[in-house]
């Protein structure tokens, strides 16, 4: 407890700004001042009589800090000492300080970005309690695919819940249901997830207001409860008013609010806005539901049951269910279909890969551009170092230990880090804002990213690694240099020794090396984004534009004489609204717009002249509803047959248009229109093929054919909301204002959402277009502090060859000779670490390949490109250096 009280007794006076000395420091004293009395007694005079008693005593000095040593209170003098040094070299040289803090701060703030932007939507999107026992369970396709999960039917839910006992919690997920909310003068339409009460056990969230319901109280009869997101609940007034216990109005039904679910919360890929019972209707738990694979289905593994035992369990189940339902065994066998489950992480990214990749190959570029940082900085404090070699002999000299310079060193590197790491937070901070410009608020999942503790923390974790990487780089420098050497040099300048500059040689040719793989693997983005934008889609995106108008249940009818009494009336009144727009071509309806996410619904079909082969999949279809004039509208051909007419009703022949590649596929040479195909138990027939058309974004890798039926045959599907397409002789987006005026007009109640076509092929290549953006960008940083590397390396060595270049001169040597010898050095540099980058990104290039099969990764024209980039910036980084060589004064050099 001693040194600890000591210890304790020093950090308080330092606070203080007073002196403490230890039990044995004040022995000491108390010891010197008796020998001192002695002495004064025996006629010593005072002064006498000290230097005596210090002589008898030894080196009071070295007994002091044994003494700080033994309770470690030197350690914190010198961890103090060193860090005064640093500042007062960092004020000293403040240039180079800037210089490096801006580079790190821009380094650590891109990658801090990228990591968090990773890790909260990539590694860890969701932030449930024991996430590693929760899976998605659901429908497998593929008899080699097992680790890919699609959504189910209730009556599967239902089979689960009665008979898969490996499962603590199962629960139920109908999700992105809209409704029309009414909260006193608050009127809007919120996106709404339905759920079993089992949902809250399984993800362990805690209200942080209220509470959530239960599954029990739900089965009692207290089904009107709703719980809201922390956003709808702040948009409400929840923040200054208690609104816990009061009623909302959703689609004219009372709800009581019981609770406040966390921003972080959400379930699927959208983040929904608030949460009631699903409530189960008779007709949806019956079996021929068992087709109906719309729902989300959340399952918490029992303590010690493994993901590959449920699976394997699930299987089994899948054979027990089939017994029940012997129709399905001969499907079963030829598309082997089965029972799974995948990690709730996992489950997100099942059908996008192409964002994961995205994101993860932004945190790489980013990581690979702080290493470039890094490189850059220890190689200016390798630089530093050099100038700074005298000192440091002296202080060898002096008794400092190679240990004690080593401490310095890295003390002076961590505080730089640390000073960046605080700056880097306005990178950060800045990164968090560019979202929008990089169009990352159009992902759902992503409208919470903030910087939070989580993402302070990963700074912090980044700033100390790559401070210690960075501070091994000039203790390197420093293990190198002769230090008595330099005290005998006195610090004076002589040729160079072109061996010392080695390690900082080979940080820059790494750096260049670094930045050509960045700029090769950014034009091969660049190239593969160029070569989608020149695809052609099947439809005009210039002048078109997309209105969606819901038609929620509560106000428009179900069946067949609510869709001709209620919707079909409503629909016709907007499109004349619409059409009577001055400058609007044409419009039309279907009940989504082209390359959208929206009403993604798809089934099976077969055609009758074509039998499908033992294990081949039937062909899979989007189902599009279309008004008359829709292909006209967005601009698509029609190859064949004719559009869909008004005759076309509930009462006359099923009809349907089929899409190019569904025709080339199935019909070779034969002409389809006038044949017919099995759709949901009728036979259509097909009146007319449509040129294809880019329905899905580019990041949504499942391939599927098109069916286009007309919306007065098939009102049940997507009968609840309608997208009106419309054709505009101008801007769409400046229309937009007048067309919603009009539809408010005629409807006040009408929830309203606008979109260009444009914005929609934005977002389709989102995940084509943020890599490029971002490796670009970065590429473009990291050559420039190549540039920065090189051009303080060769700054250098011209400063330390000045007398060299003076002698040589004297000699004869012209003002030529001397910069092609400066060149000459840097260019030799530059094609090592050519030769190296290109190597490794035609390596590179050739596992990328597989993504981008339509780029050609060897294009001359981006190497090429890569190569001029490189060789601009190193001549600009070594014409001053080289131009200053010229220019340095004979007989001043030759006389220093």
């Amino acid at each position: 407890m001693r040194p600890f009280n000591e210890l304790k007794n020093w950090i308080t006076a330092l606070v203080k700004g007073e002196k403490v000395q230890s039990e044995a420091e004040l022995e000491m004293q108390h010891h010197l001042e008796l020998l001192e009395k002695e002495y004064i007694e025996e006629g010593m005079k005072p002064e006498e009589a000290r230097k005596a008693a210090l002589r008898k005593f030894g080196n009071c000095e070295s007994f002091h800090e044994e003494c700080q040593e033994s309770w470690g209170v030197r350690l914190f003098n010198d961890l103090i000492a060193d860090v005064r040094f640093a500042w007062r070299q960092m004020l000293k040289n403040k240039t180079s300080t800037l210089v490096i803090i801006s580079t790190l701060a821009i380094c650590i703030g891109a990658n801090s970005t990228a990591s968090n932007l990773v890790m909260r939507l990539v590694t860890n999107p969701y932030e449930y309690q024991d996430e590693k026992r929760i899976v998605l369970v659901g429908k497998m396709w593929g008899k080699h695919n097992r680790t890919n999960v699609s959504q189910i039917a209730i009556p599967h839910y239902l089979y689960f819940k009665e008979h898969a006992d490996w499962f603590s919690e199962i629960g139920f997920v109908d999700d992105e249901t809209d409704y029309d909310l009414e909260f006193g003068d608050n009127l809007q339409r919120i996106t709404i997830d339905e759920i079993t009460g089992e949902i809250w056990d399984i993800v362990g969230v805690r209200p942080i207001q209220g509470r959530t319901f239960s599954q029990a109280e739900v089965d009692a009869g207290n089904e009107s409860v709703i719980v809201l997101s922390e956003s709808l609940w702040v948009n409400l007034g929840g923040v200054e008013n208690d609104i816990i216990g009061e009623s909302i109005l959703l689609n004219n039904r009372s709800y009581e609010i019981i609770g406040v679910a966390p921003s972080s919360f959400y379930l699927g890929i959208n983040r929904s806005q608030a949460w009631i019972p699903r409530i189960f209707k008779p007709w949806e738990i019956k079996d021929g539901q068992r087709n109906n694979h719309s729902y989300m289905c959340l399952a918490k593994l029992k303590p010690g049951v493994s993901l590959e035992l449920a699976r394997l369990n699930l299987e089994n189940l899948y054979n027990q269910f089939l017994e029940r339902f012997p129709e399905d065994i001969e499907d079963q066998k030829r598309t082997g279909a089965s029972f799974g489950a995948v990690a709730i992480e996992e489950s997100l990214f099942q059908d996008l890969s192409q964002i994961e990749v995205a994101f993860k190959s932004i945190q790489m570029v980013t990581l690979v551009v702080l290493i470039i940082g890094c490189l850059n900085v220890g190689g200016m404090l390798m630089v530093k170092g050099y100038t700074r070699s005298h000192e440091l002999a002296t202080r060898r000299a002096m008794g400092a230990s190679i240990g004690r310079l080593s401490c310095q060193l890295l003390t002076e590197v961590m505080i730089l880090f640390l000073i960046a790491g605080v700056l880097s937070l306005l990178v950060l901070k800045g990164g968090f804002a560019a979202s929008d410009w990089l169009r990352l608020n159009e992902i759902p999942w992503a409208s919470e990213w903030q910087i939070d503790q989580a993402s302070m923390l990963n700074t912090l974790a980044i700033v100390f690694v790559f401070a210690i990487f960075t501070g091994i780089f000039p203790i390197i420098g420093l293990l190198r240099k002769d230090l008595m050497g330099s005290i005998a040099s006195s610090g004076g300048k002589s040729t160079a020794s072109r061996s010392k500059h080695r390690i900082h040689a080979s940080f820059v040719i790494l750096q260049v090396s670094l930045s050509i793989i960045l700029l090769v693997v950014s034009g091969i983005l660049v190239r593969n984004l160029y070569v989608t934008l020149q695809k052609d889609v099947g439809f005009e995106i210039e002048g078109r534009l997309s209105v969606n108008v819901p038609q929620p249940e509560y106000r428009f009818r179900n069946g067949k004489e609510g869709y001709v009494e209620d919707v079909l009336p409503y629909q016709q009144n907007i499109l004349e609204q619409i059409r009577s727009v001055p400058g609007v071509i044409s419009a039309s309806a279907a009940n989504r717009a082209p390359i959208s996410t929206s009403n993604m619904g798809h089934s099976n079909f077969s055609m009758h002249h074509y039998e499908y082969a033992e294990g081949e999949r039937h062909a899979n279809c989007l189902r599009i509803m279309t008004l008359p004039g829709y292909f006209e509208t967005v601009g698509t051909t029609l190859l064949l047959g004719r559009d869909f007419e008004d005759t076309d009703t509930m009462d006359t022949e099923g009809v349907v248009i089929i899409s190019q590649n569904l025709m080339e596929r199935y019909y070779d040479d034969l002409n389809p229109v006038g044949m017919s195909i099995r759709f949901w138990g009728s036979d259509l027939k097909i009146v007319g093929v449509a040129e294809q058309v880019q329905d899905k974004p580019y990041f949504m890798e499942f391939e599927r054919y098109t069916l286009y039926f007309p919306f007065k045959q098939w009102h049940a599907m997507s009968r609840h909301s309608t997208h009106y397409m419309v054709h505009v002789a101008g801007k769409p987006e400046q229309f937009i204002p007048t067309i919603e005026r009009k539809i408010k007009a005629y409807d006040p109640k009408a929830h309203l959402d606008s979109r260009t076509f444009m914005e929609n092929f934005k977002i389709a290549t989102f995940a084509q277009e943020l890599p490029m953006t971002v490796t670009l960008f970065f590429a473009i940083v990291a050559l420039f502090l190549c540039g920065i590397g090189l051009y303080g390396l060769v700054s250098f060595i011209v400063a330390e060859r000045t007398k060299e270049f003076g002698i040589r001169m004297a000699l004869g040597a012209n003002r030529r000779i001397i910069r092609n010898i400066v060149f000459g050095g840097s260019g030799k540099l530059i094609a090592w670490g050519l030769f190296a980058g290109l190597g490794i990104s035609l390596l590179l290039a050739s596992r990328m390949q597989g993504f981008f099969p339509e780029v050609n990764p060897y294009d001359p024209t981006i190497l090429a490109s890569v190569v001029s980039f490189v060789f601009v910036i190193s001549t600009i980084a070594s014409y001053m250096p080289a131009s200053r060589a010229t220019r340095i004064n004979i007989v001043e050099t030759l006389q220093a």
